[in-house]
């Protein structure tokens, strides 16, 4: 599973014939291509060897839209290949655009829904309930850490469901939403939500 924009790595697992390990990205394409959803991928020339007799290591290419996708192996002789159906997720890119409301008490725990696009897996069809969201996403509001809200489902491919933490400052901070098993990934909205206090100083007149 991986981002829409591609540039995942990834390990194609098999049984792949060579004499011997090959290092080289010139002797990689001389022995096998891999291609996602029909489009060539790249070798990943981070890993030395790039193919073993069990793994190719490769660089995901853009996909065309979210959706499971064929893994094929070619041999670059032969051309003979192999498929795997349904072997890989293309799932859209996580975008922040809206947080509402974005105002909220200092000291946190009050529902916010997030607007934006949040890619859920096939696996889970159109929406994440609270005790998988945390596997997915993580939000935080300035350096806080968010919490899911307990109504499901708390992440559907348009909104996301939180509680605003709680906060040692009143005033502006930013938000962002994290892919956990990618944190490359994520979406930040600058001064999205403010923080207040509520403070009496003083009654005019003090007696009567």
């Amino acid at each position: 599973i991986g981002p829409l924009s591609g540039g995942q790595q990834a390990m194609v697992l098999g049984d792949f014939p060579i004499l011997s390990p090959i290092s080289s990205a010139a002797a990689a394409y001389d022995a096998y291509r891999v291609y996602i959803d029909g489009n060539p991928a790249p070798f990943d020339v981070s890993f030395d060897p790039i193919i073993t007799a069990g793994a190719i290591y490769v660089i995901t290419p853009p996909g065309t839209v979210p959706g499971l996708v064929n893994v094929a192996v070619a041999d670059a002789q032969s051309n003979e290949f192999r498929v795997l159906v349904d072997g890989y997720e293309y799932i859209g890119e996580l975008e922040l655009t809206d947080v509402d409301p974005g105002i909220g008490w200092i000291f946190g725990n009050e529902p916010v829904t997030l607007g934006g696009s949040f890619p859920v897996t096939t696996a889970f069809s159109s929406a994440l309930q609270a005790a998988d969201a945390n596997n997915y996403y993580n939000v935080f509001f300035g350096p806080n850490q968010a919490l899911f809200d307990v109504i499901d489902p708390v992440i559907t491919p348009t909104e996301m469901k939180v509680l605003s933490p709680p906060s040692q400052d009143i005033g502006f901070v930013d938000v962002a939403v994290f892919d956990v098993e990618n944190p490359a990934i994520f979406s930040r909205l600058d001064s999205a939500f403010r923080y207040y206090a509520m403070y009496i100083t003083d009654i005019v007149p003090d007696q009567g």
